[in-house]
């Protein structure tokens, strides 16, 4: 009887945490290395992006925002900045996730441009479709 009942409590334990829904959390670092040129007074703009790769003329959904008002670097120095978005999300796993990553001045325009230095393509996949969950993003200045 024992062992059964043990049974029965395995298995509503383990019904309970596998209907836990997964969450969309992606972790790392905003990297400014030292040969970019100092700035103060900024705006750093991290999102985090679900799309339905099936359906291509619908834009993608904003899962979550990371603001940093007053962002400054100093030349000669790494900047670093760790951040976690998107933890309250539930994960879609029949969506593909990317990110995007600004530094922005008083109006709005974008000076600075994140890339994900786990992805090639400068798409900044993460999270499903084997896609990490923890990244580093480096910033450098948008040529004009």
């Amino acid at each position: 009887m024992r062992t059964f009942a043990f049974t029965i409590a395995a298995m509503i334990c383990t019904t309970s945490l596998a209907e836990e829904p997964a969450k969309a959390k992606l972790t790392g670092s905003i990297v400014i290395p030292k040969d970019v040129a100092s700035f103060e007074g900024l705006v750093l703009d991290l999102r985090l992006y679900k799309y339905d790769p099936r359906i291509a003329d619908k834009a993608a959904d904003l899962v979550d925002q990371w603001l940093v008002k007053d962002f400054s670097h100093t030349t000669g120095m790494d900047t670093k900045k760790e951040f976690v978005i998107g933890a309250k999300a539930d994960l879609d796993s029949g969506r593909n996730y990317y990110v995007s990553c600004f530094v922005l001045d008083a109006k709005d325009n974008r000076t600075h441009m994140g890339k994900c230095d786990h992805d090639k393509n400068g798409i900044g996949k993460v999270l499903t479709g084997g896609n990490p969950n923890k990244i580093t993003v480096t910033i450098q200045p948008i040529k004009r």
